[in-house]
């Protein structure tokens, strides 16, 4: 099981009812209701102010578990902010970088992105935060969110000060972690100028850093340049569950190079474009299992065993599985969703083929991929109410609220 720093930013338990313009219009309802008193008042500040127009209901349908769920949300003493640049309303942050700045947002604070068409553009971060955005590939996989609007944001830097972030549920363009203790999970990255994630800050050493359960894709032609690119002077990396892509030119999937490490490279799916010439790991001081590799691996200094792999590098003993014919491995792309297509299929080869017989790739171990990104909060993926209401039927509502941890 991926072990996270000790100071590591908690993971709360919060509806995103915050996430949606419509869900915001119910979560406003509520706080206008009798639960209001069991609420704390930094939670009405933070939240947007849209109301039902013409309140005229004389009961609230509020579904108990709901109701349950909106209470357990309640943070015991972290603030909650929100950022939008939709200009749904004047109460937000409209930038991720204007949150991070802000004098009252403090370390340990929950940030909560909304979806849009247009990016946040950068961050470098400096505090100690808890970034929610609403995932990626939204349209392309069933149940994601009511509204299928990703969080984007471009170049993200976590720099000292930030220690114990966490950063889940965005498209980016490109990581750079310069603090300990940082936890980057269920993303969307893909690049066209440099590294996806870099773990390589050439001014102090950092260690800590889990890359867990996100989908990359690196389209740089430098054989410098990677999917994650881990540096010497980062240790105890941990990079599991992640589908690991390049799709032109020289890009490697994971690169560790001298001095770095020890980490664990575990359940993952690493394939590139030119798996016959292209090098998918140039890895060294490095525990490597559990994934389906295709493309070429060059290192010293690594262990390895329980791995499915297209050339014959890793050798056929210690559970390692050379020459694999990788179109038996997966569901394939047909009528699947970018990232749904790396499932394994009914008669795969990597089905109990990993360490302790658990399955190969990014959907096997204790950790498996979640689709789209989806954070691990409680997330509505249904919305419906009707135009109007009455007096004596109120306002009939209908929410799915599902979650995925």
């Amino acid at each position: 099981a991926t072990t996270l720093g000790a100071n590591m930013c908690p993971m709360p338990l919060h509806s995103n009812v915050i996430y949606n313009l419509t869900p915001l219009i119910l979560y406003r309802w509520m706080l206008s209701s009798t639960l209001t008193a069991a609420l704390p008042s930094t939670y009405d500040s933070h939240i947007n102010t849209i109301s039902l127009k013409g309140e005229i209901m004389k009961t609230r349908f509020i579904p108990t578990a709901l109701a349950v769920l909106l209470l357990l949300a309640v943070p015991a003493s972290a603030e909650i902010w929100t950022v939008d640049n939709t200009g749904a309303s004047d109460l937000f942050f409209t930038t991720l970088q204007a949150a991070s700045n802000s004098g009252n947002v403090e370390d340990g604070d929950t940030i909560y992105v909304h979806g849009s068409p247009d990016s946040y553009g950068s961050l470098n971060s400096s505090k100690q935060l808890c970034w929610f955005g609403t995932g990626y590939y939204l349209d392309d996989n069933p149940n994601t969110q009511a509204r299928p609007i990703p969080s984007r944001v471009d170049n993200v830097s976590f720099s000292p000060g930030s220690e114990g972030s966490v950063f889940t549920g965005f498209s980016f363009t490109s990581i750079y972690v310069m603090a300990d203790d940082i936890l980057i999970t269920r993303n969307g990255g893909s690049n066209g100028g440099s590294d996806v994630i870099n773990l390589n800050w050439p001014h102090g050493y950092v260690s800590n850093t889990v890359i867990l359960q996100n989908y990359l894709v690196c389209s740089r032609d430098n054989s410098n340049t990677a999917c994650i690119h881990v540096g010497g002077n980062h240790s105890h990396a941990t990079i599991e569950n992640n589908i690991l892509r390049t799709t032109s030119g020289q890009c490697r999937g994971i690169i560790v190079e001298g001095g770095g490490g020890p980490l664990t490279i575990a359940y993952n799916v690493i394939s590139v474009h030119d798996p016959g010439n292209q090098y998918a790991l140039n890895i060294r001081n490095t525990t490597l299992h559990s994934n389906i590799i295709n493309g070429r691996i060059q290192g010293d200094d690594f262990t390895h065993h329980h791995n499915l792999t297209s050339g014959e590098e890793l050798g056929d003993e210690d559970g390692n599985v050379p020459n694999v014919n990788m179109n038996e491995v997966y569901v394939g792309a047909e009528g699947n969703s970018p990232d749904g297509r790396w499932q394994l299929a009914e008669e795969s080869p990597a089905l109990g083929a990993g360490f302790n017989e658990t399955d190969c790739g990014a959907f096997g171990g204790l950790n498996p991929y979640i689709l789209s990104g989806i954070p691990p909060i409680p997330t509505i993926t249904f919305f419906s109410a009707p135009g109007s209401a009455s007096g004596a039927q109120g306002l009939p509502i209908r929410v799915v609220i599902r979650s995925r941890y």
